[in-house]
């Protein structure tokens, strides 16, 4: 069984493509997990849509502060959860060092587009 997470097609597509052995003129572009699971898992609180569904333009005047709410009900969340409990917030994560050292291969994406044969330009 070939577990797909959806941050490892978006930073690795390379390597889906070579896992999964796709054709040209195909390129991997969303993982989704099917099934029930065998345990009651403690769900995490999504995004409210207004930070992830945008009609017609993405904005581009996007405030952390913003997010002050949600931060406080995740905050609460891993307060709360059984396990993998965090001591830092939504925003930090986000905002922190980490993700400047986050390697992936969206860099190489234009000429993997072209050698799937997707891109002509």
């Amino acid at each position: 069984m070939c577990l797909l997470v959806q941050s490892m097609i978006i930073d690795h597509p390379l390597q889906m493509l070579k896992t999964l052995d796709l054709p040209k003129l195909t390129f991997p572009v969303l993982g989704m997990q099917v099934g029930v699971p065998d345990q009651e898992p403690q769900l995490k609180p999504r995004l409210p849509l207004k930070f992830i569904c945008f009609e017609d333009s993405y904005p581009k005047d996007f405030d952390v502060k913003d997010l002050k709410d949600y931060d406080q009900v995740v905050t609460t969340y891993y307060d709360l959860r059984d396990s993998n409990r965090r001591i830092d917030s939504f925003t930090k994560q986000i905002t922190g060092a980490k993700l400047n050292n986050h390697e992936t291969d969206r860099d190489q994406l234009v000429k993997e587009l072209h050698q799937q044969e997707l891109c002509l330009d």
